[in-house]
């Protein structure tokens, strides 16, 4: 089974003026990254596309709409699109855009691919930069998980279960929750987001494989944070519960803005106040 991970699309058909808005519409290109990475990937061997959140960035309908158009246009329908939604989803939006729904509960289910069990997560909680996975999750979780599937499960959603790299709590609020839920079960990877960087770590057994931003990516270099114009996806191939993963890069590297890494950290933490 081989598939495609996008993350952090940040996407919007037309950005305000103000804050990060103003710095992905007028120095970064996140959708031109979109669309000239869908135009030009080689689908030949790719069962299915998963984007992990933060689809667009604090969008409305047209957003979802225009994301939706965007991937239609450029991904053959015989790959199947997976959606996760990030911090900043908005999940009304999101329903009403991609689905024609009106609804705002959280998005999680399971899907199958070649007899690999799919469970998709929904980590994001209105109003909040850090993520949660909510109970009711946790219990459809464990409860799913109670059967084993055919050649086993791997786990997409937005936040980190666990982190532990550049000195900032990007992980779940919830992650030991998780990662007990996850335990004596056939979960053997775990893809998410949220980082604007890549990394693999492992814990408790489960590898974890974050995906850097198709927006732009977040570096830290000593005690200074640079967003960076710089874009990148993920490749794997998943085979007897072993994922081998090619990080790919799609825009060069050039940091755009920088500050004090601490005031970045201090900034994340007061969006949950």
């Amino acid at each position: 089974m081989r598939f495609m991970q996008l993350t952090d699309t940040h996407i919007r058909k037309e950005y305000s003026a103000d804050g990060i808005d103003a710095l992905l519409g007028q120095r970064l290109s996140p959708a031109e990254n979109l669309k000239n990475l869908l135009e030009r990937a080689d689908w030949k061997d790719i069962d299915f596309m998963v984007v992990t959140g933060d689809l667009v960035h604090e969008g409305i309908t047209e957003d979802y709409l225009y994301l939706k158009q965007v991937i239609t246009e450029n991904v053959p329908e015989q790959v199947k699109v997976l959606y996760v939604l990030g911090n900043h989803d908005h999940k009304e939006a999101f329903y009403r855009g991609i689905f024609e729904q009106e609804k705002a509960e959280a998005y999680y289910y399971t899907g199958m691919v070649q007899g690999y069990r799919l469970i998709v997560l929904d980590s994001a909680i209105p109003g909040k930069e850090s993520g949660t996975v909510s109970k009711e999750q946790l219990d459809w979780l464990k409860q799913t998980l109670s059967e084993p599937s055919e050649k086993g499960s791997i786990v997409f959603l937005h936040h980190p279960v666990f982190w532990n790299t550049g000195g900032m709590s990007m992980e779940l609020t919830n992650g030991r929750e998780v990662l007990e839920a996850l335990d004596g079960s056939d979960v053997f990877a775990i893809f998410c987001g949220h980082t604007h960087a890549n990394a693999v770590q492992q814990r408790d057994g489960i590898t974890q494989y974050t995906a850097d931003s198709m927006a732009f990516s977040i570096e830290v270099n000593k005690d200074i944070l640079s967003f960076a114009d710089k874009a990148g996806y993920l490749l794997a191939d998943v085979k007897e519960n072993t994922a081998q993963v090619h990080f790919e890069t799609v825009r060069e590297d050039m940091p755009v803005i920088e500050f004090p890494a601490d005031v970045f950290a201090r900034q994340l933490a007061s969006m949950d106040e």
